[in-house]
C-alpha cells in the first residue's frame, strides 16, 4: 500500500481534529484522481474492522466505480445492519450507476420490512427507515424496470418523502402504472411534492397521447 495512502488513512482515523481529518479526506481523494489509490487496497480496507476505513474503502470505490468489487460490496450490504455503513454502500451504488445491485436491495428491503412486521419495536424497522429513500434513488439510476413490484408497495408508504420517491422512481423507469391510479394520488395524496410528481407524469401521458 502506498506509503501517503497510509499516511492519510492514519490522519483520517485519528486526526486530533475535524478539521484535519476533513483535509486528509480531501487529501485521499486528490491521490484517488491521481491514481495512486488501487482496487486491492480498497478492497483490503473494505474488509477493514474499523468503520473509517471501512467508510472510506465505500466511497472511494464509489467514486472510482470499482466493477471488482461490487459482488463484495453486495455481501456486505446484505450482511450489514449498521444504519451508517447501509446508506453509504447505497451511494456507492448509486454512484457506480449498475443494475447489478437490485436483486441484493430488494431482498435487503423484504427481509426488512418481512422481520419488522414481526417484531415492530426492533431495530428492523429503524435501519429500514434510514435505507428506504436512498434505495428508490439506487433504483432510479439502475435502468432495471424488474424493481417495479418492490417500488409499487411504497407509493402507499407512510412517509410522503418515500411515496415521492417512488413516484418518480416510476416516472424515471418508466414503470407501467394506469392513467387512474395517478390521478387519483393527484388528487388524493396529503404530500404537495407527490400530488405535483403525479401531475407532472399525467402531463408526460396527455403529451404522448396528443391530448
Amino acid at each position: 500500500m502506498d506509503e501517503e495512502l497510509v499516511a492519510l488513512l492514519d490522519r483520517l482515523r485519528y486526526g486530533k481534529d475535524a478539521s484535519e481529518r476533513n483535509q486528509a479526506l480531501k487529501d485521499l481523494k486528490l491521490l484517488e484522481s491521481e491514481g495512486r489509490v488501487i482496487d486491492d487496497d480498497l478492497l483490503q480496507l473494505l474488509d477493514d474492522k474499523d468503520f473509517v476505513f471501512q467508510s472510506y474503502a465505500i466511497g472511494a470505490i464509489g467514486r472510482l466505480k470499482v466493477g471488482k468489487a461490487n459482488s463484495r460490496l453486495c455481501e456486505l450490504f446484505e450482511q450489514s445492519s449498521d444504519p451508517l455503513i447501509l446508506p453509504l454502500l447505497l451511494d456507492a451504488f448509486i454512484r457506480i450507476g449498475s443494475n447489478k445491485f437490485c436483486s441484493c436491495v430488494e431482498s435487503k428491503l423484504d427481509y426488512l420490512e418481512r422481520v419488522s412486521k414481526e417484531n415492530p419495536q426492533g431495530d428492523h424497522s429503524f435501519i429500514l427507515d434510514h435505507i428506504l429513500v436512498p434505495s428508490l434513488k439506487y433504483f432510479q439510476v439502475s435502468a432495471n424496470r424488474d424493481v417495479k413490484e418492490t417500488v409499487y408497495r411504497y407509493l402507499s408508504h407512510s412517509d410522503p418523502i418515500v411515496r415521492w420517491n417512488a413516484l418518480i422512481t416510476f416516472d424515471k423507469l418508466e414503470l407501467q402504472i394506469s392513467v387512474e391510479e395517478i390521478e387519483s394520488i393527484q388528487k388524493n395524496d396529503s404530500y404537495v411534492l407527490v400530488r405535483e410528481q403525479a401531475a407532472i407524469m399525467l402531463e408526460k401521458r396527455n403529451r404522448k397521447s396528443g391530448a
